[in-house]
């Protein structure tokens, strides 16, 4: 894509169907500068047969729609392997100075009846491929991750390609083969945006279509909300695009609407920019004019945010209203696709028939994936709409980006996780010690936890339950009763569990404390060296016979130095 006017152009890209895919899906380019966006196909689960679908690219220089056609033919049976490789395109978003994204798993397929021996190689060093090679029997599939590495990469957008080969001693079949790979690097601080384009539908000298709200908020890095400013451009003339406010501070939620006065049947184009202290955004508005004897396709929402937490059910069923606000029969078609993160994203019904001025219910699911890790990630649905004649209607296609928010779950921890204690045999308990208990993560009600000491009887917890939150961790006292027990080194646990206090389910897994106990006996003096000792002198004899000597010591718990007092029973 190329500018070739003036000024800035902010841009989206959709697709119609889930096999077709871009790469990037969004930017920004100024006057003379192109950029280039790699279309590519997944055609892992596509039958025989001729496909078609459409990419629209939504800017703030207007609509544009690509029509896309594909065939796949049936794979003819051979004596090799098969490369095959889904998805054909990835795309990462990472924030300046921030973390690596999390990588994406790419598959790598042999649909053919001979070993696939393959190896992957990257144009870029900020690229990351793990593993490099592997074997893939027949009909089997690997899983490859691809990550990226932005330590050393300024914003902006870059480009990369990874290159998988049939390194076997037989001929592969479809190699080599590649994946093409953007990368999007924000600055620190920006202006997060929600949705990020807007298309309204109305009917000529009807009322004018629902208005939409759009969410403004502020990124991580920074460090508290931003003030902004917003202002409103069209590129047909007239006024017919609104805002609520023209001003104000993150999070903030705007109102959009729509005034379709002296306008005629047509399509129009506009924007809203907002500039913030670092920057400014534009987003694209579309809005379409139909006549009122043709369908005219409308949805409600702009877009949907939902949130699900690992280990918890899946968020509630969303829905998305669609209309034919115009006359005619719509006959509508609606399809589901995700970013990254595998197929959390669904939608039914498949489509439908809308009368004039009728609406209908689409309920979109978004699934909790086993592979899901905390992160954001991104799809879009895709409703497109034909006429009686099969052609497209003003409206159509609408594009609803899709936001699931994976959070970290909730959590508990007990800390230390050691604890060692020292007795002594007869002598009062060892002082007891403390373990707090504190919760991390999404919890979203207080925790309920207890602790046990299983076989240990000599160990103790006090309090062996209570309560913990976010705000408010708890502690309990780990002591020692000493009563029983002999010399040795004794061993135990302290088992921590929580429950959600709501709900009952279990939390987190189950904290660990050891304990170690070492007892010793008390103080004891030892038996001398010899049991006694034996002099031999005749009487008158002079000199006396020689002196000789004997040892004795300590044993057990004898802290400093030990006074011994002997004593004689007779004085020669």
């Amino acid at each position: 894509m190329t500018n070739s006017g003036g000024g800035q152009i902010s841009w989206q890209g959709a697709t119609t169907q889930s096999w077709l895919m871009l790469s990037p899906r969004n930017g920004t380019f100024s006057s003379g500068q192109s950029i280039k966006v790699t279309i590519a196909a997944d055609r892992s689960n596509l039958k025989p047969g001729a496909y078609a679908a459409g990419i629209i690219f939504m800017s703030t220089a207007g609509v544009a729609k690509l029509p896309v056609k594909m065939k796949t033919t049936p794979l003819q049976p051979g004596h090799e392997a098969v490369l095959q490789l889904t998805p054909a395109v990835l795309s990462f978003t990472a924030v300046d100075g921030g973390s690596n994204p999390p990588a994406q798993v790419l598959t790598v397929s042999n649909p053919g009846v001979q070993l696939l021996q393959w190896s992957a190689s990257s144009s870029s060093n900020w690229l990351a491929i793990t593993p490099q090679s592997g074997d893939v029997g027949k009909g089997g599939s690997q899983s490859v991750e691809i990550g990226v590495k932005t330590s050393a990469l300024l914003p902006g957008t870059y480009s990369g390609v990874v290159t998988f080969t049939g390194i076997g001693p037989l001929p592969t079949r479809d190699s080599p083969q590649s994946i093409f790979v953007s990368l999007t690097i924000t600055p620190q601080c920006t202006l997060q945006v929600t949705p990020g384009a807007l298309s309204f539908s109305g009917v000529y000298l009807q009322p004018a279509p629902a208005a939409k709200n759009v969410n403004l908020d502020f990124t991580r890095g920074c460090g508290g909300p931003l003030r902004w400013n917003a202002t409103t451009t069209t590129n047909n003339g007239g006024h017919w695009l609104h805002i609520s406010s023209t001003s104000g501070t993150t999070p903030s939620r705007l109102v959009v609407s729509i005034n379709e006065a002296g306008l005629k049947p047509g399509t129009y184009s506009g924007s809203i920019i907002y500039s913030y202290p670092a920057g400014t955004q534009t987003m694209p508005v579309t809005l379409m004019v139909g006549q009122s004897a043709t369908p005219l396709m409308a949805t409600t929402p702009a877009s949907l945010t939902l949130s699900g937490i690992p280990g918890q059910p899946g968020p509630a069923r969303q829905s998305i209203t669609v209309t034919n606000a115009g006359g005619g029969t719509l006959n509508w078609k609606v399809s589901a696709a995700t970013n990254f993160g595998g197929a959390w994203l669904s939608v039914d019904p498949a489509g439908g028939n809308l009368a004039s001025h009728q609406s209908t219910m689409v309920n979109l699911t978004v699934s909790l994936l086993d592979g899901l890790t905390p992160n954001t990630y991104t799809g879009m649905v895709t409703i497109t709409g034909t006429d009686s004649s099969g052609h497209p209607v003003p409206g159509g296609p609408q594009i609803i980006p899709v936001t699931f928010n994976v959070l970290v779950p909730c959590t508990i921890t007990g800390a230390p996780s050691v604890l060692n204690f020292a007795g002594v045999v007869g002598q009062p308990d060892p002082p007891a010690q403390t373990a707090t208990i504190s919760a991390s993560g999404t919890c979203l009600h207080t925790l309920n936890w207890k602790a046990s000491t299983g076989n240990a009887s000599w160990l103790t917890a006090t309090p062996s339950s209570g309560s913990t939150s976010i705000k408010a961790a708890a502690a309990t006292k780990i002591g020692i009763v000493l009563a029983g027990l002999s010399p040795n080194t004794y061993t135990g646990q302290v088992t921590i569990t929580a429950t959600d206090s709501v709900t009952n389910q279990s939390v987190g897994t189950p904290q660990i404390i050891t304990v170690t106990l070492n007892i010793q006996p008390p103080c004891t003096l030892l038996a001398a060296s010899a049991p006694q000792e034996n002099f031999t002198s005749e009487v008158g004899a002079n000199p006396a016979p020689a002196s000789q000597s004997f040892t004795i010591g300590i044993t057990g718990a004898c802290k400093g130095d030990i006074s011994i007092t002997p004593t004689v029973t007779q004085r020669w």
